[in-house]
């Protein structure tokens, strides 16, 4: 009986662990975040006639874009820092109010999937004036009877680039949740490209008093990664959002002003799901079951000198014991082992009979 109420507590004493274990993992586990970022923009801004450029006057003249740009990518966060990480927050140092968690990828970067197709055309026609000024005379020998015509001017600017693994996050970023607002503050690492996957080209031609084929160009020329990069969406500033409360899966987007490459929006896209640890911990808590080996006179003897109490009637109230407190077949394996090892100290009784044979 007292083995049993030793086995008894031992096993209430590893399920409690094993429960808190599990508990505290669920809570500091982390959050995993699909991210999402598309920008699409198309526009035209069209010249007014009789503006100045430099000797010459505008005749006519247009821009326009067509530009789709995008990111795809899975963040995780893994980092548990105590109260806020955003700055400027009220009561930073409070930890029941404020979960936050940090983004630390390998080498600061993590790879994601970019698609970039994005046109810029200017076309523009001026007539030609006669230039003064330092340097002018240059300037007017190539001109040499074209003064007064129109000069038909065209500059195309494509930046194309595509893959799984043609985009990257640079840097690390965080979430943070403000129990007390509801709000939800992200700062995302730097979403751009891998210069070396991108393709940028500027191609110019110029001709007079009738514009060129659309396909005859001058002169084309493949632009250096410091300058394609210069194309690509602009850094996003730290975003808030409304997030439900406790909720361990999610969704929430915003539109997100930016300047570059052109004036427009971005729409931002995350959907957070809280990383659930509890079966790992679980698993970590109950190791399994290790027999024990028979003695070397049982072998020799080739006698069964099992110890009914150590092995039979204590391990099988340890099973009963851990089955109910830790449930199922693990609960049951943790209880016998403890129960047969309490029995084996010398909490049992020996069979009588047994002394010749497990005694020596």
């Amino acid at each position: 009986m007292v083995v049993f109420k030793l086995a008894a507590a031992v096993v209430a004493a590893i399920g409690l662990m094993a429960a808190a274990t599990s508990v505290s993992a669920q809570a500091d586990a982390g959050w995993t975040a699909e991210l999402s970022l598309q920008y699409d923009s198309e526009g035209r801004i069209d010249a007014r006639p009789g503006e100045r450029r430099g000797p010459d006057t505008q005749v006519s003249g247009q821009t326009r874009w067509r530009i789709a740009q995008s990111l795809q990518a899975t963040i995780t966060y893994t980092q548990k820092v105590r109260g806020a990480v955003a700055r400027g927050m009220p009561d930073a140092g409070n930890d029941q109010r404020y979960d936050a968690w940090l983004s630390r990828p390998r080498q600061g970067r993590q790879a994601a999937a970019v698609r970039s197709v994005a046109e810029w055309v200017n076309e523009s026609a001026v007539r030609l004036g006669r230039a003064d000024g330092e340097g002018a005379g240059e300037l007017n020998r190539e001109r040499a009877g074209k003064f007064g015509r129109v000069e038909h001017r065209r500059e195309q600017l494509v930046l194309t680039g595509e893959g799984a693994d043609a985009g990257e996050l640079q840097g690390g970023g965080f979430i943070q949740f403000d129990r007390e607002t509801g709000k939800l503050h992200v700062e995302l690492s730097t979403p751009r490209p891998v210069a070396e996957r991108l393709q940028a080209r500027r191609s110019r031609v110029a001709s007079i008093d009738k514009a060129a084929a659309a396909d005859v160009w001058d002169e084309q020329q493949v632009l250096p990664p410091d300058q394609a990069l210069s194309l690509w969406i602009a850094a996003l500033p730290v975003l808030v959002f409304d997030a439900p409360k406790d909720a361990s899966t999610f969704e929430v987007t915003q539109l997100v002003p930016v300047t570059r490459p052109q004036p427009g929006q971005v729409r931002v896209t995350l959907r957070l799901q809280r990383v659930q640890a509890a079966v790992a911990a679980t698993a970590r808590a109950t190791p399994p079951t290790a027999p024990v080996p028979a003695s070397a006179t049982e072998a020799k003897a080739g006698t069964d000198c099992t110890k009914p109490g150590a092995s039979g009637s204590a391990a099988a109230a340890g099973a009963e014991a851990g089955g109910q407190l830790l449930g199922g077949g693990a609960g049951r394996q943790v209880g016998a082992a403890i129960g047969g090892l309490l029995g084996a100290l010398g909490g049992a009784p020996k069979p009588a009979g047994s002394a010749d044979t497990c005694a020596r």
